[in-house]
C-alpha cells in the first residue's frame, strides 16, 4: 500500500472512529420529583389525592424515560450481550413501576400512599442509577467495540511507515489506545451488578466508573491528536494525497460517554 493510500485510509478511519458514537441519541436525565408534604390537620382525603397525583406523575415520567432507554438500547449495534441485560432491566423496571402505580391508585390511606410514593424512588432509582448505568455501559462498549478497534486498525496500517517523525507519535498513539481499553475493561459487568439498594447505601457509587470513563476519553483524545499529527506529516509529504480529508473536523472523544 502506498503512503498516499495509507494517508487516505488512515485519516478516514481516524474520523470514523470518533464520529460513530458522536451522533448517537442520548438518554433523558430528568431529575426526580419531590415528595408532597402532608400537613398536620389537613383533610386526609385531600392529602391522599395529592400524594397519589404526585406519584402518578413521577411514575409516568420514569416510564417515559425507560421506554426511551429501551428504544436507544435496541438501536445500539455495539453493545453485544450487554444489550439484552440492559433492556431486560429497563423492562423489569417498567413492569414494576406500572404495578406500583396501580397499587398507589388503589391506596385508601395517607400512610399507604406515602409508603408507595417513596418506593418510586428508593425501589427503582431510575434517574439516579439506572439511566446513568445504561449511559456508561453503552459508552464503555463503544470504546471497546468501536473506537479501539478502529484505532488499532489505523495503527497497524501506519506501522508500515518507516519515518522517524511518525514513529514516536505512533508509539504514543498505541499506548493511549491500550490504556483507554484497559480503563473500561470489566466496567459494564461492574455497573450492571449495581442495584437501587447499592445506590441507597452509597450515593457516590458511580464516582469511580465515571472517573474510569473520563480517563479512557482523555486517552482516546490524545490518541486522536497523535493521529492528526501523523496525518499532517503525511499530508506535508504528499500534499495531494488526501484531498477532501480533514481529520480536524472529527468529534472529540468526550462525546463517547454522552
Amino acid at each position: 500500500m502506498t503512503r498516499q493510500s495509507l494517508l487516505r485510509t488512515g485519516a478516514g478511519l481516524a474520523v470514523a472512529a470518533l464520529a460513530t458514537l458522536a451522533a448517537s441519541p442520548a438518554f433523558a436525565t430528568t431529575p426526580s420529583s419531590t415528595a408532597p408534604n402532608a400537613h398536620a390537620g389537613a383533610n386526609s382525603s385531600a392529602v391522599l389525592a395529592k400524594i397519589q397525583a404526585a406519584g402518578q406523575a413521577a411514575i409516568s415520567q420514569r416510564l417515559s424515560a425507560l421506554n426511551q432507554v429501551v428504544t436507544v438500547l435496541n438501536g445500539t449495534s455495539w453493545l453485544g450481550p450487554d444489550q439484552a441485560t440492559l433492556v431486560a432491566t429497563a423492562q423489569s423496571d417498567i413492569a414494576g413501576l406500572t404495578k406500583l402505580g396501580s397499587r398507589l391508585a388503589a391506596d385508601t390511606t395517607v400512610q399507604q400512599a406515602k409508603t408507595d410514593y417513596q418506593q418510586i424512588f428508593a425501589g427503582f432509582r431510575v434517574f439516579a442509577l439506572v439511566i446513568p448505568v445504561d449511559q456508561m455501559v453503552r459508552a464503555s462498549n463503544g470504546i471497546t467495540n468501536v473506537v479501539v478497534p478502529k484505532f488499532n486498525a489505523l495503527e497497524t496500517k501506519w506501522a508500515a511507515l518507516d519515518d522517524p517523525q511518525i514513529a514516536g507519535l505512533l508509539s504514543d498513539m498505541q499506548g493511549k489506545t491500550q490504556a483507554a481499553d484497559a480503563a473500561v475493561n470489566g466496567l459494564p459487568a461492574t455497573l450492571e451488578a449495581l442495584t437501587p439498594s447499592s445506590w441507597n447505601s452509597n450515593h457516590g457509587i458511580l464516582s469511580q466508573p465515571r472517573s474510569e470513563l473520563a480517563t479512557a476519553r482523555q486517552d482516546l483524545k490524545q490518541a486522536r491528536d497523535d493521529a492528526q499529527q501523523i496525518v499532517q506529516i503525511l499530508r506535508s509529504q504528499h500534499p495531494h494525497g488526501a484531498s477532501g480529508v480533514n481529520p480536524g473536523t472529527s468529534s472529540t472523544t468526550s462525546s463517547v460517554a454522552s
